[in-house]
């Protein structure tokens, strides 16, 4: 959230310092750790077998690494030309077109499949489209959908989404902006608006729990201000993060229905945070001005505790470091580290208890990637998943500049 604020600090990615018990304790010694050895393995594969691109802020693994979902088009000059979301079963090599409507017709360059999930065992995958045109055409083009679908049989849930009382416009119906599925595929999470003609839309956030098929209203409508924005969902799907702007973003407790302070910096902007995989932790990154490096800069890494948010480690790292995920209690973080005097940045995997850092994003000798990479997930026993176009990780041909896919493990 908001890592533009961030992202213009520039820095250095270099040693790790210790676990301290508050972040303004003094660095002593670095964290020295024998090299590991990463073991990296291209993973998206299109349906004729070609590597493809991945864009970063779509690509997904799930917790055992077996399956990877992510966003592809063939026409890199665009995002808007026909994009598609393909679904790689790894241990057999086949790969599922998951966007498709119910008759198998692919997206077309007019109507995007806005966004997709996937479960914590990969075995459905939710798609929702903020014009159902796509996905279900005789819906409407003024009509929003989320779907559930078995990549694996291609049998398809509609999941009809609820109405909400607005201030002006009475009860209407939401259209989807951005969904979240819950690891066990029980709770799905909907953040949405409600148009009111020339003004700002109205938002609500709404979840579903699929056992009962009941819908509740997180926050939105009339009773928030006609304004609610979902920004981050656990993977239990019992914590969501709400934006309520001009009000504090909150972390929203499903279970108990208590609301807490989300994290922020000195500034009172929120601080970027990921929720560990077992959702009993919440990692937040703050970033402060290193004084003896001209625009250099230090990072924070806070794990606190869910729900009551209590501070549990503290790990100040050396340089601008940018957390992806994080595995079961925060052991290990994946994150992507800004190189020294440089705008492009390393995958590494960190310790949550030591801060000891790998960098992961290597090629077959050990030699870190000379292009942009950007860490995109991470799986259960902390294999760190990332993308970049350097061709020094793997045969390729020359003209193509999309970036590949990765997993990559540490021994």
């Amino acid at each position: 959230m908001r890592r533009s604020i961030i992202a213009i600090l520039g820095g250095l990615a270099a040693l790790v310092l210790p676990a301290a018990p508050a972040p303004s304790a003094a660095p002593v010694a670095a964290v020295v750790q024998a090299a590991p050895v990463v073991q990296v393995a291209a993973v998206s594969l299109d349906p004729r077998g070609r590597v493809v691109g991945a864009y970063p802020w779509s690509l997904q693994v799930s917790a055992d690494g077996g399956t990877v979902l992510w966003a592809s088009d063939d026409d890199v000059t665009t995002v808007a030309a026909g994009q598609q979301w393909y679904l790689l079963r790894r241990a057999t090599g086949t790969v599922t077109l998951v966007s498709a409507a119910p008759d198998g017709t692919p997206a077309d360059g007019m109507h995007l499949v806005s966004g997709a999930a996937l479960s914590g065992d990969g075995s459905l995958v939710l798609l929702w489209d903020r014009d159902a045109t796509t996905l279900l055409p005789d819906l409407g083009s003024a009509a929003s959908v989320v779907l559930l679908r078995r990549p694996d049989t291609g049998a398809t849930s509609v999941l009809r989404l609820p109405t909400v009382t607005t201030s002006t416009r009475g009860v209407a119906r939401l259209r989807v902006q951005t969904a979240a599925l819950s690891a066990d595929a029980r709770w799905v999470t909907v953040g949405g608006q409600v148009p009111q003609g020339a003004g700002a839309p109205y938002e609500a956030v709404v979840r579903l729990d699929r056992t009962t098929g009941t819908w509740t209203t997180l926050c939105g409508g009339e009773a928030d201000g006609d304004r609610c924005r979902l920004t981050t969902s656990s993977p239990d799907g019992r914590y969501a993060a709400l934006d309520r702007w001009p009000a504090p973003t909150v972390l929203h407790d499903a279970v108990t229905g208590v609301e807490r302070a989300w994290p922020v910096d000195a500034d009172g902007v929120p601080q970027p945070c990921v929720v560990a995989a077992d959702s009993t932790r919440l990692v937040c990154e703050r970033h402060s001005a290193q004084p003896t490096q001209p625009g250099g800069v230090d990072t924070t890494l806070v794990s606190r505790a869910l729900p009551d948010l209590s501070v549990v480690t503290t790990l100040r790292l050396r340089g601008l470091v940018t957390v992806s995920a994080a595995t079961a209690g925060a052991a290990q973080l994946a994150v992507e580290a800004r190189r020294p005097g440089s705008r492009l940045s390393d995958a590494q995997r960190v310790d949550g208890a030591t801060g000891a850092r790998a960098t992961v994003s290597v090629g077959p000798d050990g030699t870190p990637t000379t292009m942009a990479v950007h860490t995109a997930g991470m799986t259960a026993d902390g294999a760190v998943l990332f993308t970049t176009p350097d061709r020094a990780l793997a045969d390729r041909p020359a003209k193509s500049r999309l970036p590949r896919a990765y997993l990559a493990t540490v021994r």
